[in-house]
Protein backbone atom coordinates (compact mmCIF):
# COMPACT_ATOMS: atom_id res chain seq x y z
CA UNK A 1 0.00 0.00 0.00
CA UNK A 2 3.11 2.66 0.37
CA UNK A 3 4.49 2.56 -3.32
CA UNK A 4 1.69 3.87 -4.96
CA UNK A 5 1.26 6.73 -2.26
CA UNK A 6 4.92 7.24 -3.11
CA UNK A 7 4.21 6.74 -6.74
CA UNK A 8 1.50 9.63 -6.36
CA UNK A 9 3.46 11.84 -4.26
CA UNK A 10 6.71 11.85 -7.17
CA UNK A 11 3.91 12.31 -9.57
CA UNK A 12 2.29 15.70 -7.83
CA UNK A 13 5.97 16.83 -7.34
CA UNK A 14 6.83 16.31 -10.61
CA UNK A 15 3.83 18.33 -12.88
CA UNK A 16 5.70 20.59 -14.99
CA UNK A 17 2.21 22.90 -16.14
CA UNK A 18 1.38 23.81 -12.49
CA UNK A 19 3.23 26.58 -10.32
CA UNK A 20 5.14 26.39 -7.17
CA UNK A 21 3.28 27.15 -4.61
CA UNK A 22 0.46 24.39 -5.48
CA UNK A 23 3.37 21.74 -5.67
CA UNK A 24 4.55 22.79 -2.38
CA UNK A 25 1.06 22.22 -1.28
CA UNK A 26 0.48 19.32 -2.84
CA UNK A 27 3.88 17.87 -1.84
CA UNK A 28 2.37 19.11 1.73
CA UNK A 29 -0.69 17.79 2.12
CA UNK A 30 0.79 13.89 0.17
CA UNK A 31 3.39 14.12 3.45
CA UNK A 32 1.34 14.64 6.17
CA UNK A 33 -1.02 11.73 4.60
CA UNK A 34 2.11 10.00 4.91
CA UNK A 35 2.75 11.09 8.43
CA UNK A 36 -0.69 10.06 9.94
CA UNK A 37 -0.71 6.81 7.88
CA UNK A 38 2.70 5.98 9.76
CA UNK A 39 1.42 6.91 13.35
CA UNK A 40 -1.92 5.00 12.68
CA UNK A 41 0.36 1.74 11.97
CA UNK A 42 1.77 2.64 14.71
CA UNK A 43 -1.28 2.54 17.33
CA UNK A 44 -2.31 -0.05 15.53
CA UNK A 45 0.46 -2.69 15.95
CA UNK A 46 1.01 -0.97 20.25
CA UNK A 47 -2.80 -2.28 20.27
CA UNK A 48 -2.23 -5.88 18.28
CA UNK A 49 0.35 -6.16 20.60
CA UNK A 50 -1.41 -5.09 24.02
CA UNK A 51 -4.84 -7.33 22.76
CA UNK A 52 -1.94 -10.43 21.94
CA UNK A 53 -0.30 -10.01 25.22
CA UNK A 54 -3.97 -10.31 27.19
CA UNK A 55 -5.68 -13.38 25.01
CA UNK A 56 -1.68 -15.26 25.18
CA UNK A 57 -2.25 -14.59 28.81
CA UNK A 58 -5.93 -15.71 29.24
CA UNK A 59 -5.54 -18.76 27.20
CA UNK A 60 -2.36 -19.72 29.10
CA UNK A 61 -4.23 -19.37 32.43
CA UNK A 62 -7.02 -21.01 30.91
CA UNK A 63 -5.13 -23.72 29.24
CA UNK A 64 -3.03 -24.25 32.94
CA UNK A 65 -6.13 -24.80 34.78
CA UNK A 66 -7.74 -27.59 32.01
CA UNK A 67 -4.70 -29.33 32.31
CA UNK A 68 -4.52 -29.18 35.86
CA UNK A 69 -7.66 -30.49 36.44
CA UNK A 70 -7.23 -33.59 33.64
CA UNK A 71 -3.91 -34.49 35.50
CA UNK A 72 -5.91 -34.28 38.69
CA UNK A 73 -8.53 -36.26 37.71
CA UNK A 74 -7.00 -38.70 35.51
CA UNK A 75 -4.17 -38.95 38.26
CA UNK A 76 -6.52 -40.21 40.97
CA UNK A 77 -8.56 -42.31 38.65
CA UNK A 78 -5.39 -44.08 37.66
CA UNK A 79 -4.51 -44.71 41.47
CA UNK A 80 -7.01 -45.66 42.55
CA UNK A 81 -7.07 -48.87 40.13
CA UNK A 82 -3.29 -49.27 40.14
CA UNK A 83 -3.88 -49.28 43.89
CA UNK A 84 -7.03 -51.78 44.03
CA UNK A 85 -4.95 -54.34 41.62
CA UNK A 86 -2.05 -53.83 43.24
CA UNK A 87 -3.38 -54.94 46.81
CA UNK A 88 -5.61 -57.78 45.71
CA UNK A 89 -2.11 -59.24 44.02
CA UNK A 90 -0.58 -58.37 47.43
CA UNK A 91 -3.02 -60.55 49.29
CA UNK A 92 -2.38 -63.34 46.73
CA UNK A 93 1.09 -63.38 47.02
CA UNK A 94 1.38 -63.06 50.98
CA UNK A 95 -0.70 -65.74 50.70
CA UNK A 96 1.19 -67.61 48.24
CA UNK A 97 4.24 -67.38 50.38
CA UNK A 98 3.02 -68.01 53.54
CA UNK A 99 1.51 -71.60 52.41
CA UNK A 100 4.61 -72.77 50.71
CA UNK A 101 6.97 -71.25 53.52
CA UNK A 102 4.41 -72.59 56.30
CA UNK A 103 4.48 -75.72 54.20
CA UNK A 104 8.39 -76.46 53.68
CA UNK A 105 8.99 -75.46 57.25
CA UNK A 106 6.66 -77.88 58.64
CA UNK A 107 8.30 -80.52 56.58
CA UNK A 108 11.55 -80.00 57.50
CA UNK A 109 10.34 -79.55 61.18
CA UNK A 110 8.47 -82.55 60.61
CA UNK A 111 11.63 -83.82 59.16
CA UNK A 112 14.08 -83.06 61.56
CA UNK A 113 11.71 -84.29 64.40
CA UNK A 114 11.38 -88.21 62.81
CA UNK A 115 15.39 -88.20 62.03
CA UNK A 116 16.21 -87.00 65.53
CA UNK A 117 13.43 -89.56 67.13
CA UNK A 118 14.91 -92.64 65.12
CA UNK A 119 18.42 -91.27 65.95
CA UNK A 120 17.95 -90.59 69.82
CA UNK A 121 15.56 -94.08 70.23
CA UNK A 122 18.45 -95.99 68.24
CA UNK A 123 20.96 -94.78 71.00
CA UNK A 124 18.67 -95.21 73.86
CA UNK A 125 17.97 -98.82 72.43
CA UNK A 126 21.56 -99.35 72.11
CA UNK A 127 22.61 -97.83 75.43
CA UNK A 128 19.99 -99.65 77.40
CA UNK A 129 20.61 -103.35 75.84
CA UNK A 130 24.52 -102.73 76.21
CA UNK A 131 23.30 -101.46 80.03
CA UNK A 132 21.67 -104.54 80.24
CA UNK A 133 23.72 -106.73 78.96
CA UNK A 134 26.74 -105.40 81.60
CA UNK A 135 24.29 -105.54 84.19
CA UNK A 136 23.60 -109.24 83.72
CA UNK A 137 27.46 -110.17 83.07
CA UNK A 138 28.27 -108.22 86.20
CA UNK A 139 24.93 -110.13 88.06
CA UNK A 140 26.44 -113.16 86.66
CA UNK A 141 29.59 -113.02 87.57
CA UNK A 142 28.83 -112.41 90.85
CA UNK A 143 26.59 -114.69 91.11
CA UNK A 144 28.84 -117.56 89.97
CA UNK A 145 31.96 -116.31 91.94
CA UNK A 146 30.11 -116.74 95.13
CA UNK A 147 28.40 -119.87 94.21
CA UNK A 148 31.69 -121.40 93.40
CA UNK A 149 33.12 -120.10 96.70
CA UNK A 150 30.20 -121.59 98.66
CA UNK A 151 30.55 -124.81 96.76
CA UNK A 152 33.88 -125.85 98.19
CA UNK A 153 33.25 -125.04 101.57
CA UNK A 154 30.25 -127.42 101.60
CA UNK A 155 30.18 -130.78 102.78
CA UNK A 156 29.61 -134.07 101.71
CA UNK A 157 26.55 -135.36 102.60
CA UNK A 158 27.83 -138.05 104.76
CA UNK A 159 29.81 -135.57 106.57
CA UNK A 160 26.03 -133.36 107.24
CA UNK A 161 24.84 -136.89 108.28
CA UNK A 162 27.45 -137.93 110.38
CA UNK A 163 27.01 -138.30 114.11
CA UNK A 164 29.27 -135.65 115.37
CA UNK A 165 31.58 -136.52 118.68
CA UNK A 166 30.42 -135.44 121.78
CA UNK A 167 33.07 -134.39 124.49
CA UNK A 168 31.95 -133.05 127.86
CA UNK A 169 34.77 -130.32 127.15
CA UNK A 170 33.11 -129.28 123.83
CA UNK A 171 29.99 -129.52 124.51
CA UNK A 172 27.10 -130.14 122.11
CA UNK A 173 27.29 -129.02 118.91
CA UNK A 174 25.24 -127.10 117.17
CA UNK A 175 22.74 -129.08 114.33
CA UNK A 176 23.43 -128.63 110.45
CA UNK A 177 20.45 -126.79 109.79
CA UNK A 178 21.79 -123.64 111.91
CA UNK A 179 25.66 -124.40 110.16
CA UNK A 180 23.75 -123.83 106.56
CA UNK A 181 21.30 -120.93 107.41
CA UNK A 182 24.06 -119.40 109.02
CA UNK A 183 25.57 -117.44 105.42
CA UNK A 184 21.87 -116.91 103.79
CA UNK A 185 22.01 -113.40 105.30
CA UNK A 186 25.07 -112.33 103.53
CA UNK A 187 23.37 -113.76 100.22
CA UNK A 188 20.40 -111.69 100.91
CA UNK A 189 22.02 -108.82 101.13
CA UNK A 190 24.37 -109.52 98.39
CA UNK A 191 21.11 -109.39 96.09
CA UNK A 192 19.73 -106.30 97.46
CA UNK A 193 23.05 -104.49 96.85
CA UNK A 194 23.03 -105.17 93.14
CA UNK A 195 19.15 -104.84 93.00
CA UNK A 196 20.05 -101.04 94.80
CA UNK A 197 22.78 -100.62 92.15
CA UNK A 198 20.40 -102.20 88.98
CA UNK A 199 17.95 -99.68 90.57
CA UNK A 200 20.56 -96.53 90.68
CA UNK A 201 21.70 -97.13 86.95
CA UNK A 202 18.21 -97.43 86.10
CA UNK A 203 17.63 -94.01 87.70
CA UNK A 204 20.64 -92.30 86.27
CA UNK A 205 19.57 -93.63 82.76
CA UNK A 206 15.43 -92.56 82.95
CA UNK A 207 17.35 -89.25 84.18
CA UNK A 208 19.69 -88.77 81.46
CA UNK A 209 16.38 -89.60 79.04
CA UNK A 210 14.75 -87.04 80.22
CA UNK A 211 17.12 -84.40 79.92
CA UNK A 212 17.46 -85.25 76.51
CA UNK A 213 13.97 -85.27 75.86
CA UNK A 214 13.98 -81.79 77.40
CA UNK A 215 16.75 -80.81 75.42
CA UNK A 216 14.90 -81.72 72.05
CA UNK A 217 11.66 -80.66 72.90
CA UNK A 218 13.52 -76.94 74.00
CA UNK A 219 15.39 -76.92 70.63
CA UNK A 220 12.36 -77.55 69.11
CA UNK A 221 10.45 -74.43 70.41
CA UNK A 222 13.40 -72.47 69.29
CA UNK A 223 13.20 -73.75 66.29
CA UNK A 224 9.62 -73.00 65.55
CA UNK A 225 10.28 -69.21 67.77
CA UNK A 226 12.87 -68.53 64.80
CA UNK A 227 10.49 -70.09 62.12
CA UNK A 228 7.89 -67.72 62.94
CA UNK A 229 10.36 -64.68 62.92
CA UNK A 230 11.17 -65.54 59.76
CA UNK A 231 7.49 -65.48 58.39
CA UNK A 232 7.54 -62.13 60.11
CA UNK A 233 10.41 -60.89 58.38
CA UNK A 234 9.17 -62.24 55.09
CA UNK A 235 6.05 -60.33 55.67
CA UNK A 236 7.64 -56.98 56.42
CA UNK A 237 9.95 -57.38 53.23
CA UNK A 238 6.77 -57.95 51.10
CA UNK A 239 4.97 -55.19 52.28
CA UNK A 240 8.07 -53.28 51.84
CA UNK A 241 8.65 -54.26 48.65
CA UNK A 242 4.97 -53.87 47.24
CA UNK A 243 4.82 -50.11 49.14
CA UNK A 244 7.90 -49.75 47.03
CA UNK A 245 6.01 -51.69 43.89
CA UNK A 246 3.55 -49.31 44.08
CA UNK A 247 4.85 -45.89 44.70
CA UNK A 248 7.33 -46.99 41.44
CA UNK A 249 4.13 -47.81 39.45
CA UNK A 250 2.61 -44.58 40.50
CA UNK A 251 5.53 -42.56 39.15
CA UNK A 252 5.60 -44.49 36.06
CA UNK A 253 1.98 -43.90 35.27
CA UNK A 254 2.18 -40.29 36.06
CA UNK A 255 5.45 -39.60 33.72
CA UNK A 256 3.95 -41.94 31.23
CA UNK A 257 0.47 -39.58 31.40
CA UNK A 258 2.53 -36.48 31.14
CA UNK A 259 4.09 -37.69 28.11
CA UNK A 260 1.14 -38.61 26.20
CA UNK A 261 -0.37 -35.48 27.36
CA UNK A 262 2.22 -33.42 25.72
CA UNK A 263 2.69 -35.37 22.52
CA UNK A 264 -1.24 -34.89 21.97
CA UNK A 265 -0.53 -30.75 23.33
CA UNK A 266 1.98 -30.62 20.32
CA UNK A 267 0.08 -32.46 18.01
CA UNK A 268 -2.69 -29.59 18.41
CA UNK A 269 -0.64 -27.24 18.25
CA UNK A 270 1.30 -28.32 15.29
CA UNK A 271 -2.27 -28.64 13.43
CA UNK A 272 -3.38 -25.28 14.33
CA UNK A 273 0.02 -23.80 12.90
CA UNK A 274 -0.78 -25.52 9.52
CA UNK A 275 -4.49 -24.56 9.52
CA UNK A 276 -3.62 -20.99 10.40
CA UNK A 277 -1.01 -20.78 7.63
CA UNK A 278 -3.26 -22.14 5.52
CA UNK A 279 -6.27 -20.01 6.21
CA UNK A 280 -3.72 -16.89 6.23
CA UNK A 281 -2.65 -17.21 2.92
CA UNK A 282 -6.29 -16.62 1.72
CA UNK A 283 -6.54 -13.56 3.76
CA UNK A 284 -5.90 -9.72 2.40
CA UNK A 285 -4.76 -8.16 5.87
CA UNK A 286 -1.50 -8.32 6.70
CA UNK A 287 -3.00 -7.74 10.89
CA UNK A 288 -4.53 -10.60 11.72
CA UNK A 289 -1.68 -13.21 10.26
CA UNK A 290 0.55 -11.71 11.79
CA UNK A 291 -1.65 -11.61 15.73
CA UNK A 292 -1.64 -15.59 15.15
CA UNK A 293 1.66 -15.95 13.80
CA UNK A 294 2.29 -14.13 16.89
CA UNK A 295 0.71 -16.48 19.10
CA UNK A 296 1.47 -19.67 17.87
CA UNK A 297 5.09 -18.66 18.51
CA UNK A 298 4.65 -17.82 22.27
CA UNK A 299 2.56 -20.90 22.15
CA UNK A 300 5.01 -23.15 20.68
CA UNK A 301 8.04 -21.54 23.42
CA UNK A 302 5.51 -22.39 26.62
CA UNK A 303 5.13 -25.79 25.11
CA UNK A 304 8.91 -26.17 24.44
CA UNK A 305 9.42 -24.49 27.64
CA UNK A 306 6.88 -27.29 29.54
CA UNK A 307 8.61 -29.85 27.01
CA UNK A 308 11.83 -29.72 28.52
CA UNK A 309 10.55 -29.26 31.99
CA UNK A 310 8.79 -32.49 31.74
CA UNK A 311 11.57 -34.05 30.43
CA UNK A 312 13.78 -33.44 33.58
CA UNK A 313 11.20 -34.30 35.25
CA UNK A 314 11.52 -37.86 33.74
CA UNK A 315 15.03 -38.42 33.91
CA UNK A 316 14.91 -37.41 38.02
CA UNK A 317 12.56 -39.64 38.25
CA UNK A 318 13.98 -42.81 35.84
CA UNK A 319 17.34 -42.15 38.22
CA UNK A 320 15.22 -42.46 41.45
CA UNK A 321 13.82 -45.72 39.87
CA UNK A 322 17.14 -47.36 39.18
CA UNK A 323 18.23 -46.17 42.98
CA UNK A 324 14.90 -47.75 44.47
CA UNK A 325 15.52 -50.95 42.19
CA UNK A 326 18.94 -51.09 43.44
CA UNK A 327 17.71 -51.14 46.96
CA UNK A 328 15.10 -53.70 46.67
CA UNK A 329 17.80 -55.80 45.00
CA UNK A 330 19.98 -55.62 47.85
CA UNK A 331 17.09 -56.33 50.51
CA UNK A 332 16.10 -59.68 48.85
CA UNK A 333 20.25 -60.68 48.96
CA UNK A 334 19.81 -59.65 52.65
CA UNK A 335 16.52 -61.69 53.11
CA UNK A 336 17.76 -65.03 50.93
CA UNK A 337 21.61 -64.95 53.13
CA UNK A 338 19.90 -64.31 56.66
CA UNK A 339 17.53 -67.72 55.51
CA UNK A 340 21.13 -69.66 54.66
CA UNK A 341 22.06 -68.15 57.66
CA UNK A 342 19.44 -69.37 59.73
CA UNK A 343 18.82 -72.98 58.10
CA UNK A 344 22.50 -73.58 58.65
CA UNK A 345 21.96 -72.34 62.36
CA UNK A 346 18.95 -75.25 63.04
CA UNK A 347 21.53 -77.82 60.94
CA UNK A 348 23.53 -77.27 64.11
CA UNK A 349 20.95 -77.15 66.63
CA UNK A 350 19.36 -80.71 65.53
CA UNK A 351 23.16 -82.70 65.44
CA UNK A 352 23.57 -81.28 69.17
CA UNK A 353 20.45 -83.08 70.34
CA UNK A 354 22.13 -86.57 69.94
CA UNK A 355 22.59 -88.23 72.78
CA UNK A 356 25.77 -89.54 73.35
Amino acid sequence: MEEPESLTYTKTCEKPSENTFSKLERCSTASNKHINQSSLYTQIDKKLDTKLANNTAVMKSQIGRKLDTKLAGNSAMIKSQVGKKLEFKLESNTAALRTTVGKKLDIKLDHNTSAMKHVVGKKLDLKLEHNTAAIKNVVGKKLDIKLGTRQPIRKAYSEYHKEPSISPLSGVPPPNDLRRRKHEPEIEYSFEKEAKEIKSMTAALEKEIQKKLNEYKKSNHEHLEKKYKVINQIDECQNELEDMKGSLNDILKEAHYTKEELREMREKIDEEMYRDNEMSTYKVTPDPVFSQLMDLKKEIDFMNSRLSFTENELKSKASENNQLRDVVNKLKESIVEEQMIEKKGVDVSCQACVVV
